[in-house]
């Protein structure tokens, strides 16, 4: 007799995805009307700040700043924020494609101004006994680092 845990079934969602040109910004995620949460840290040589935001547009002024800022987004159903967010620090479209794309297989890119990494973040549900996978997007850049995750 096996230990092993049932596993779940997932639908991937790339029908939607078909015959569009590279670079288009689709979620292929499931479905969702989840809030997402926006949260900036600020590090300089002395303190940390951290503070929850609305909108994209207020994390874009954090990129004048000398501190070094992280910028994690956690829910990232909504395309437009992840195009805003990735026009305003240089990601490349065909990287802001693969942050929305929830299939993605662990790998690490290096661009001119920045590193894009994706991996799975795993953890266990006690209540259904079973491991949970989440993917985590990371973008390195000069003075900034930006995460997305969608939530499990």
């Amino acid at each position: 007799m096996s230990n092993r845990l049932p596993r779940k079934r997932v639908r991937k969602r790339h029908a939607q995805k078909s015959g569009l040109p590279p670079g288009t910004l689709v979620h292929t995620g499931p479905p969702s009307a989840d809030p997402i949460s926006i949260r900036v840290f600020s590090f300089d040589g002395e303190s940390v700040q951290e503070r929850l935001v609305e909108d994209a547009v207020e994390c874009v002024s954090s990129q004048d700043s000398s501190d070094i800022t992280w910028i994690d987004v956690d829910g990232v159903h909504r395309v437009d924020l992840v195009k805003k967010l990735g026009d305003a620090f240089g990601v490349h479209p065909l990287t802001q494609e693969d942050i929305l794309n929830m299939s993605q297989r662990p790998k690490a890119e290096s661009f001119a101004t920045y590193i894009y990494i994706v991996v799975q973040m795993l953890r266990f549900d006690e209540e259904q006994m079973n491991i949970l996978s989440e993917q985590v997007s990371i973008v390195l850049c000069d003075r900034c680092v930006l995460s997305f995750q969608e939530r499990a």
